[in-house]
């Protein structure tokens, strides 16, 4: 199996990673069984009468081209294609080539090339049915026989080193499937063949609702569909490539949070009133008035009962010693002496001074500033 071993190399020189490199080069296996004569020759395709060229048997306007550029490299003699490792390189450029840049390989570009970890199962139904197309459903030409080139493949993948595909055991000169049992089929479908199916269901349904029932298929239509999310592909164009025609963007939402504060007003009365609460305001434990000119205006809005008196209430100062005396209602002092003075009542006045300054005085102010 040298001549497998070289086109897998071819693929590895044209930056495919090994897993991709093993799922194409089983492709070529399946198209041609690594025969020579076929890999670096051409050959009348049986099912349609054109001729094929190369490993993976291009036809028409793609073989004219692949021909073209060979021969410019100088890799076409008299008997085919040089039989070279320079001419499987520029195949492999060439297959590489048109999956970059032919629009009807997008899908492929997507799910394979794009994907370097890409699944064998994704790898081989996108490359059979998208970019070789060849009759992998066995509906056209192959038929019941469609299982053995199945089995050609994944041989030669296994053989290349690759972990997966179906096990197969020789029977009748070709390889005879033996799947395990699966509950339900569509989950095996890819996502073309998944669409088919449904379009023949019973019940009329939109192009939205079978592409999100292809996206949320636990098989391996979802699992298509969802790398090429990962990649970065709208859900528009990977319907379109699907040929559904999709509108799935919906109207961003913005987030309520879980209380909306009002936008403040001029004032606080407008504040409260963009709240939306129902009747006054609430009150705290001790509503403050607002504040006036001066300190009677500020302690009349209080609203609250006078306090209480002092033990003697001080009268206020009037204009001489003697108002101030009448108005303390007391009795007056007994001289302790016959003929005492005026200067020893001022003195016993002057003495009960200490006393009167222990008691509790209500500070006399007038300003906010002394308020503060």
């Amino acid at each position: 199996m040298s001549l497998m071993k070289s086109i897998y190399q071819a693929f590895i020189n044209q930056g495919l990673s090994p897993n991709q490199a093993r799922i194409i080069t089983a492709e070529v296996g399946r198209e041609n069984d690594f025969q020579p004569q076929y890999v670096f020759g051409r050959h009348v395709d049986a099912s349609n009468g054109k001729v094929n060229l190369g490993m993976i048997s291009w036809q028409g306007g793609r073989g004219a081209a692949l021909d073209k550029r060979l021969r410019s490299k100088g890799l076409v003699g008299k008997n085919g294609i040089a039989r070279s490792q320079d001419a499987l390189n520029e195949m492999a450029n060439f297959l590489v080539g048109e999956i970059k840049t032919n629009p009807a390989y997008a899908v492929t570009k997507k799910a394979f090339l794009s994907n370097p970890n890409v699944s064998y199962d994704v790898g081989k139904k996108v490359l059979g049915q998208n970019f070789i197309r060849w009759d992998y459903s066995g509906k056209a030409v192959l038929g019941a026989n469609v299982g053995k080139h199945h089995a050609k493949r994944d041989k030669y993948y296994q053989a290349l080193g690759g972990q997966g595909g179906t096990n197969y055991s020789p029977q009748q000169g070709g390889y005879q499937q033996q799947q395990a049992p699966q509950q339900d089929p569509r989950l095996s479908m890819s996502a073309p063949d998944l669409l088919a199916t449904l379009r023949k269901g019973k019940g009329k349904r939109s192009d939205n609702d079978i592409f999100i029932e292809l996206a949320n298929n636990n098989g391996l239509a979802g699992r298509e569909i969802n790398h090429l999310l990962s990649q970065g592909a709208s859900p528009e164009s990977i319907a379109q490539d699907l040929g559904l025609k999709v509108s799935l963007s919906q109207p961003t939402q913005n987030k309520q949070p879980d209380y909306e504060l009002p936008e403040l007003g001029s004032s606080y009365d407008d504040f409260m009133a963009n709240i939306g609460t129902q009747g006054a305001s609430p009150q705290p434990d001790s509503q403050l008035p607002e504040i006036g000119d001066n300190y009677d205006d500020f302690m009349s809005k209080l609203q609250i009962d006078e306090p209480q008196q002092a033990q003697q209430q001080l009268p206020e100062i009037g204009d001489n010693y003697d108002d101030f005396m009448a108005n303390l209602n007391l009795d007056e002092p007994q001289p302790t002496q016959a003929g005492e003075t005026w200067q020893t009542q001022n003195n016993e006045s002057e003495s009960m001074s200490p006393m009167r300054s222990e008691k509790a005085q209500p500070p006399l102010k007038s300003s906010w500033e002394s308020l503060s």
